[in-house]
């Protein structure tokens, strides 16, 4: 619940939001860093999070993936967004 309250006060947006069936751009790159969240730091199985937010656990693999290329690759949306997201939620 806090990775996904914290995500969306990140993008601006609510938490239902990311946990809608929206696939505009705008609405699937927050979600990505939530699923990204939710399976690395709390292990959770792929099925688990694709429960949570009403999606396929292929489609929660294929996200975590992305954010950790993106991650790699050093692209800055990602990048910036997983640094704030993971300093607000050690801070609680």
């Amino acid at each position: 619940e806090k990775i996904i309250k914290k995500t969306a006060f990140y993008f601006f947006f609510f938490s239902e939001d990311l946990l809608g069936k929206s696939q505009q751009r705008s609405n699937v790159e927050p979600r990505k860093v939530a699923l990204y969240f939710c399976r690395t730091l709390l292990h959770l199985p792929y099925q688990t999070i694709g429960k949570i937010f009403n999606r396929d656990h292929s489609t929660v693999m294929t996200s975590v993936a992305q954010v950790e290329e993106g991650l790699a690759q050093r692209k800055a949306p990602f990048e910036e967004a997983v640094e704030h997201i993971s300093k607000s939620l050690r801070q609680t």
